[in-house]
């Protein structure tokens, strides 16, 4: 048996860079100097709408958020962005409030729907936070502690 928890099987390795950049959807880790450069909220909605080969005019068609309001996010700020326009935004995306409002989040997280009957226990939820709060080295070591190989085989787990 394996006596550290997940905890410290995460913390154990810390942060190690293999190569001189890591790519993950949305998000690109510039690691030349061993510093991490975060992407604020106009560069997640631009990678998600090149995603969706949007355009502003497009965005604001198919979200039905005026253009006006897009464009002035991209003038003025969005600091003053309403929680209704966010809400759409993130619906529209499909993606979490939390992964695009928070510009240290590495990437976007899929918004998925509440299942009905599945009960998940505090270990279970334990170990769901860590993960998610772990970098992409850590979880790929933590799915190989758990064996493994793909993600289509964590449903074979369950």
């Amino acid at each position: 048996m394996f006596s550290l928890s997940l905890f410290s099987f995460f913390t154990l390795y810390g942060n190690i860079f293999l190569d001189n950049a890591i790519y993950l959807p949305y998000y690109v880790i510039v690691t030349k100097r061993k510093e991490v450069y975060a992407m604020n909220f106009l560069s997640k909605l631009d990678a998600l709408m090149a995603d969706k080969e949007l355009n502003k005019r497009q965005l604001a068609n198919e979200s039905g958020i005026p253009y006006t309001t897009i464009v002035n996010w991209y003038k003025r700020g969005y600091d003053n962005m309403s929680l209704s326009n966010f809400k759409i935004l993130c619906d529209f995306f499909n993606v979490t409030m939390d992964s695009l409002a928070r510009d240290d989040v590495e990437e976007l997280e899929k918004r998925v729907p509440k299942r009905n009957g599945i009960h998940i226990s505090k270990e279970e939820e334990f170990l769901v936070t860590c993960y998610r709060e772990a970098d992409s080295l850590d979880k790929e070591l933590a799915l190989r502690a758990l064996h493994v190989r793909e993600k289509g085989d964590t449903e074979k787990m369950a």
